[in-house]
């Protein structure tokens, strides 16, 4: 009787695997034939759970992607603040450990790889990554703002905070351009004058 094999949880299994060689090597450098040897399987084998090398690297993003808002959203909600929403918002841009290194690793792949391609579903991905932070951010600032009545455009200015956070995670192994401290001192003075505005 042949094995039955349950081919989401296999792919799975190979995502996991797929998202340390990405993250390590970029997006050039990323092999099937890599990840076939670390998984234990021949690459034709591969090609029985993905179509391409892109769409490896695609659910890659989608899976690391998913992982990443549902933390994000979970460490929102436990905020008190403002200022402790927003920088749960901007971890991507303010944190410095492993998982967050990896995360920002993939996630300016992933841009990369947006820019040059016409693959259509990759670029609406990533518009739609930006759009519910910008829209995450907004409600953040328009919680704070309603019961205040604050004069603000709460979602341009959602647009061009977010515009500032993702400067930082493109640069962030540039030090000369690294402005992961700009944009903290920016959330922190933003915050000090919605509060003054009370």
């Amino acid at each position: 009787m042949p094995k039955i094999v349950d081919k989401e949880k296999a792919k799975k299994i190979i995502a996991d695997e797929a998202t340390n060689l990405f993250a390590n090597m970029g997006y050039v450098d990323f092999k099937v034939e890599d990840l076939a040897k670390k998984c234990n399987m021949s690459k034709g084998s591969m090609y029985n759970y993905f179509n391409s090398k892109d769409d490896i690297v695609f659910f890659i993003i989608q899976n690391e992607q998913q992982r990443y808002d549902d933390e994000i959203y979970q460490k929102i909600n436990n905020c008190d603040t403002l200022q402790e929403k927003i920088f749960a918002l901007f971890s991507l841009c303010i944190l410095d450990d492993n998982i967050t290194n990896m995360r920002r690793r993939i996630y300016c792949e992933f841009v990369k790889i947006a820019m040059k391609t016409k693959n259509k579903q990759m670029i609406s991905t990533l518009k739609n990554i930006q759009t519910k932070y910008v829209l995450w951010l907004n409600d953040i600032l328009v919680e704070f703002t309603k019961h205040n009545k604050i004069p603000i455009n709460n979602y341009n200015l959602s647009k061009g905070l977010l515009a500032m956070g993702e400067s930082v995670v493109m640069f962030w192994d540039i030090p000369a351009h690294n402005h992961k401290n700009m944009l903290i001192s920016f959330i922190k003075e933003l915050v000090k004058i919605l509060k003054e505005k009370r």
